[in-house]
């Protein structure tokens, strides 16, 4: 699994605009579900390759936020409150 010649793109534009690899974890999880379209653990073992991050925080991260994908979801995910 990779990502693709688009996403890396965005990925090495995303890091432009961070002081670290860590703190651009979140666009990076963005970049990752609009491509695969959830985070499954094998994208999280790729985030956590990319960024040089151990996996153990990037799994972390990816369970702290309720508006990243765990579980493959439909093409319109409606979420009240």
């Amino acid at each position: 699994m990779k990502f693709s010649e688009q996403s890396e793109a965005k990925i090495k534009e995303a890091l432009t605009h961070y002081p670290t690899r860590q703190a651009a974890i979140l666009p990076v999880f963005w970049i990752a579900q609009e491509e695969f379209g959830w985070i499954s653990p094998e994208v999280m073992e790729l985030i956590a390759m990319r960024l040089d991050l151990s996996p153990a925080h990037v799994y972390g991260v990816a369970t702290f936020y309720s508006m990243l994908y765990k579980k493959p979801v439909g093409k319109y995910h409606l979420q009240l409150c």
